[in-house]
This record gives C-alpha cells, sequence and structure tokens, in this order.
C-alpha cells in the first residue's frame, strides 16, 4: 500500500497500512486505528487495509497510532516519514 502526505503547510497527514494478526498473514477487518492522545480514528477494511487523514498539531501526542481490535491486545505504533504503518496484533490469550 503506497502512503501519501500532504505539503506540511496544509498541516494534514494521510498515514496508510495493514492490521494484520502476529501469529499468520490475516487481515483483521474491523481493527480500530487511532491518532493517540486525539478523538480521530479509522477502522480496517476487509483487506485488514486502512487509510487515516488527519489535522497534525506538533503540540499534541500525535506522532503515533492506537490500535485495537477484538480478541487481540492493543498496540501502538510511531508514526514513521514515509506515513506508512503495518502492525501484526498479537491474540489476547485469555
Amino acid at each position: 500500500m503506497m502512503a501519501v502526505g500532504l505539503s506540511s503547510t496544509e498541516q494534514h497527514w494521510i498515514v496508510t497500512g495493514t492490521v494484520t494478526t502476529l501469529l499468520w498473514p490475516d487481515p483483521i477487518v474491523g481493527a480500530t486505528v487511532m491518532v493517540h492522545g486525539t478523538s480521530t480514528g479509522t477502522v480496517t477494511d476487509m483487506y485488514g487495509c486502512y487509510v487515516l487523514v488527519f489535522h497534525y498539531n506538533p503540540h499534541l501526542s500525535g506522532k503515533s497510532l492506537d490500535f485495537s481490535a477484538l480478541g487481540f491486545l492493543p498496540a501502538r505504533a510511531s508514526i514513521p516519514a514515509d506515513l506508512e504503518v503495518n502492525i501484526a496484533l498479537e491474540p489476547d490469550s485469555l
């Protein structure tokens, strides 16, 4: 999946990626992806892919994403320069 960022003068970022399971490369459908410290988020599609557009504020802790899904442990990942965050979630052993 290709990541595309808008110019810094627009102060918006477009982050893309895929959420899969840690034990096998299956996509996680309906996983929640949130910009850390904000109420901005989205959910993954049937392929585990997401596109998240948000206003970047350097004074907030919005340089990382929080991932969660039913039956999996939550995770956090920093947003890299290429604006693509792929992550594998670990199953929650009850």
